[in-house]
């Protein structure tokens, strides 16, 4: 019997309960973040088809926000490449590629109406205060009094 576990990350092996096996061929050598019950070289494997396509960051806007990458081009260059905040290009710069972000996607979550495009810094404030105008106002006001 195969036992599923919670997180849906591994299944035991139904020839050894205390063995985690690949879905895929069978292996064992498990990413731990991994939540496809998957080994390294079958998640490997899966993302070099995935980025040969050139498709990443597209197929990534349209699972996560019903856009692709010529839309959010366009609305890019509707804000002039600046945050629609702050105003200011992104800065953050992302060691492990070498660039810098891209501006990031900021959407209702209850209705996943898309606003507009943001930095790190004002998007990452905007879920601090979790889309909560009271909080913004309050928190402005207790800026302004100590002033």
């Amino acid at each position: 019997m195969t036992v599923i576990v919670e997180d849906g990350s591994r299944y035991l092996n139904s020839y050894n309960p205390h063995k985690w096996s690949c879905r895929k061929c069978s292996g064992s050598n498990f990413v731990q973040w991994a939540s496809r019950r998957t080994c390294v070289d079958c998640l490997s494997v899966r993302k070099a088809k995935y980025k040969a396509n050139g498709s990443t960051r597209s197929a990534d806007l349209r699972r996560s926000y019903g856009i692709d990458l010529t839309q959010y081009e366009e609305l890019l260059n509707r804000q002039a490449k600046r945050c629609a905040i702050c105003k200011n290009p992104e800065t953050a710069f992302r060691k492990s590629v070498g660039k810098t972000y891209a501006l990031a996607v900021d959407h209702c979550h209850s209705t996943t109406k898309i606003r507009g495009l943001l930095c790190i810094s004002c998007n990452q404030g905007l879920g601090c205060f979790r889309d909560n105008v009271e909080l913004f106002k309050a928190a402005i006001t207790y800026l302004e009094n100590s002033i």
